[in-house]
């Protein structure tokens, strides 16, 4: 498990790279790249909440083993 962390990590601080050296530029480009950040992030989450809640229901209603 420590592999997907680090790379998580490894995304995140990339990520904030590319936030602050778009806001040297302008503040409007800045705002662009978080929106899309954060849209991208949403959608991990939206994708991350649906495997467990799926796997948790299989594990408890369906008495499927993981």
């Amino acid at each position: 498990m420590l592999l997907p962390s680090a790379a998580i990590l490894l995304l995140l601080a990339l990520a904030m790279m590319i936030i602050s050296a778009s806001a040297a530029v302008s503040e409007t480009l800045s705002m662009i790249v978080i929106l899309a950040f954060n849209a991208l992030f949403d959608i991990f989450l939206l994708l991350y909440s649906i495997s467990l809640i799926s796997s948790l229901y299989g594990f408890f209603v369906e008495k499927r083993d993981f």
